[in-house]
């Protein structure tokens, strides 16, 4: 054993055999689950540096705490529900921390400690400046495992202490144990409408002289959960819940269960924070309170990862092409009237807008346009060619409703004089019943298309010039 280590544990043997031959052998000592504030997060949990954290904003941060706690470390009697004495009264901490931001996933930091622990009857005070001790010098890197747009995010943080705390001093209980420490944590967070936050972690720890007599601490299962709720756009409320196992010998005063209550402010670039904590659910719990506040100032925008922008697609082709459009207004019009009768049905009516949309387009180039009424061949020959003769004088009194110059339409009956098909059926008897319309001229249409093809082979035209002759 190193001498410092033999200097320790004498003094500790020394404290515990006046307990013991006062207390008929019958007395254990009890330790308070002290751990002191992070480096990288405002208590003892960190959250997994999603890019909802403050701290994922920002490449570097530097922090100032205190932490103060009372009785970390007491005797108990036989039946491990009183205490009878205390071994140390209580422990300052005054730690200094930064980190820095080694990627948008990746961050280390480091906490330099200093130490003032006030022995049972010991005459240093914590205003006395050489009563303060370097301690441990942690580190720790945490890298995150989710993306940016996950909803829970998750990152694991490997930490460790390198022995730089002096522990051949009297007021040296808890502070360093001249050991190099260890751990990992699973780390995850979660937060809903940018207000509530939950998180908690489980990992590991262990150093290798981390055992004052009956207090073993040389390994540990470290678990915790917490929630920040934000109050006001400045304020936040923070609750939280230690625990930890030391495995090598499982003992309920070894293992107690921390609460921490606090709050925490922004108030520009600054963070604040504050809280209370004390270990709860058992009435011989080592310590009757402890305290933490301090501040931290994140600076240094992180680079952003610049936007990717998708590719471009590419320019469609375009040409241009020229086609010719005959239009023939010669075209048979199935026209429905009433039976017998020269009124027109309103199932017609669409017909006959189509055909007014067409006359009035061509007016200009059309002298006169005939309007010719058919019929089949059932009835007399004279009544036949009486109801041709009505029924297209309604559609052309139709077309004129519709816009159509009247001195451009003239209006003709046939009757049953030109059958169109032989009469056999239902069938050929509609298609002798009809009404078309005839012009002299033929109307040719030149039209300037412009054709684009985009990449991905579809094609779509669009008009760009039109001209229209008539042909005698």
């Amino acid at each position: 054993m190193k001498p410092k280590n033999k200097q320790k544990l004498i003094l500790i043997l020394v404290l515990l055999v006046v307990g013991v031959f006062s207390n008929s052998n019958a007395q254990s000592i009890n330790s308070h689950f002290f751990r002191f504030s992070d480096t990288l997060e405002t208590f003892q949990l960190e959250d997994a540096l999603g890019p909802d954290s403050e701290l994922y904003k920002h490449r570097f941060l530097l922090r100032l705490s205190y932490d103060y706690i009372n009785k970390p470390l007491i005797r108990l009697d036989a039946g491990r529900n009183t205490q009878t004495g205390i071994v140390v009264n209580d422990i300052h901490s005054i730690q200094f921390g930064g980190a820095v931001m080694l990627s948008d996933r990746l961050l280390f930091g480091l906490t330099v400690p200093f130490h003032f622990s006030s022995v049972n009857g010991a005459e240093v005070v914590a205003t006395d400046p050489d009563a303060w001790e370097l301690g441990d010098i942690g580190w720790k890197l945490k890298w995150r495992l989710t993306s940016d747009e996950s909803k829970v995010n998750f990152a694991v943080m490997p930490w460790g202490f390198f022995p730089t705390g002096r522990n051949d001093q009297d007021n040296n209980y808890l502070i360093s144990d001249d050991s190099w420490g260890f751990g990992g944590m699973l780390l995850a967070d979660t937060t809903f409408a940018n207000i509530v936050t939950i998180y908690g972690n489980v990992g590991v720890s262990g150093a290798n002289n981390a055992e004052f007599a009956t207090v073993d601490r040389r390994f540990r299962v470290d678990t915790g959960v917490g929630a920040f709720a934000r109050i006001t756009k400045m304020l936040g409320v923070n609750f939280e819940l230690i625990n930890g196992y030391t495995l090598s010998s499982i003992s309920r005063d070894q293992n107690p269960i921390q609460i921490q209550v606090g709050l925490r402010g922004k108030f520009g670039p600054v963070r604040a924070f504050a809280g209370t904590g004390l270990e709860a659910f058992r009435s011989s719990r080592s310590s009757d309170g402890s305290f933490q506040g301090g501040i931290k100032v994140p600076f240094g925008n992180r680079e952003e990862k610049p936007i990717e922008l998708p590719e471009p697609e590419p320019e469609p082709s375009i040409s241009t092409k020229i086609q010719i459009l005959k239009d023939n207004l010669s075209v048979r019009r199935e026209i429905n009237f009433e039976t017998d009768k020269a009124i027109i049905l309103p199932e017609s009516y669409g017909e006959l807008d189509s055909a007014a949309e067409v006359i009035l387009k061509y007016a200009e180039y059309i002298s006169m346009i005939t309007i010719e009424g058919h019929t089949d061949s059932r009835g007399s020959v004279a009544h036949n060619q009486g109801l041709s003769e009505r029924r297209a004088q309604s559609v052309r009194t139709y077309l004129i409703n519709k816009g159509v110059p009247a001195e451009k339409l003239s209006s003709v009956g046939y009757g049953e004089s030109r059958l169109k098909v032989k009469e056999v059926d239902a069938e050929t008897l509609r298609i002798n019943r009809r009404v078309e319309f005839v012009v002299e001229e033929t109307i040719e249409t030149e039209q300037k298309v412009e054709v684009i093809e985009h990449a991905d082979g579809t094609k779509e035209e669009r008009v760009i010039d039109e001209s229209i002759n008539v042909i005698e």
